[in-house]
């Protein structure tokens, strides 16, 4: 991994020399990072047991991958602007920082960093230690959500299945928290009255059981009339 990244380096050096060479090369040569977020958990939050860690990327060009790290360790990688994984907090030293970071490469061998978030690992000595599986089932994922319909609003709809009973599920749109449901069916409504036509906006539904397990889903959906 290190040398295929030494090595896009490398090529990207060796192209910027060429490109000065001619002239408007650079000006149409990629050389902007992705703007990478870590959507879950948030700075300082205290975590125990199974944690969603959520990661956006945007680029101006298709994202290639992005690995997220604690402690520096790299623990996932997948492809596409998004990306969650389940971390196991049991498997890090127990009351304790710990530290979360990821990185998004973009087609053209970009890398762009996401802040560092800091989450303290409290023990967890509940006989539960397993994620809630959630499941947005409206709005669709890669749909479009119309703003002449239902008055502008769209009502976010999760389905939780856990083995434990869920204290609360938590609603966001583009990372900021829209509410939380604390019964099931679990919904919020989102207001998309002032939104622009073809923008995307990313939905996610975070569940939490009384253990203090969190599962995740992330889906993307676009405005439309």
């Amino acid at each position: 991994m290190k040398f295929a990244s030494r090595l896009k380096t490398i090529v990207l050096a060796l192209a910027t020399i060429g490109c000065a060479l001619m002239t408007g090369c650079l000006e149409n040569l990629d050389i902007t990072p992705p703007l990478v977020t870590i959507l879950n958990p948030a700075p300082g939050e205290v975590v125990t047991g199974a944690v969603p860690i959520v990661v956006t990327a945007s680029d101006d060009e298709d994202i290639e991958e992005i690995t997220i790290f604690v402690d520096g360790e790299a623990v996932e990688t997948g492809s596409g602007n998004s990306i969650i994984f389940s971390w196991n907090t049991a498997t890090v030293t127990q009351n304790e920082n710990h530290n979360i970071s990821a990185f998004a490469t973009d087609q053209n061998g970009n890398v762009g960093p996401s802040a560092i978030t800091t989450v303290l690992v409290s023990a967890n000595g509940a006989p539960d230690q397993v994620a809630p599986l959630v499941q947005i089932i409206n709005p669709l994922a890669n749909g479009t959500v119309r703003r002449g319909a239902n008055g502008g609003f769209v009502e976010i709809v999760a389905d939780v299945i856990d083995n434990s009973a869920i204290e609360q599920v938590e609603f966001f749109i583009n990372g900021t928290s829209l509410g939380t449901d604390t019964g099931a069916p679990y919904s919020f409504d989102w207001d998309i009255r002032a939104l622009t036509d073809g923008t995307t906006h990313t939905v996610y539904a975070k569940a939490t059981d009384i253990f203090g397990n969190s599962g995740a889903q992330l889906i993307t959906v676009t405005i439309g009339p």
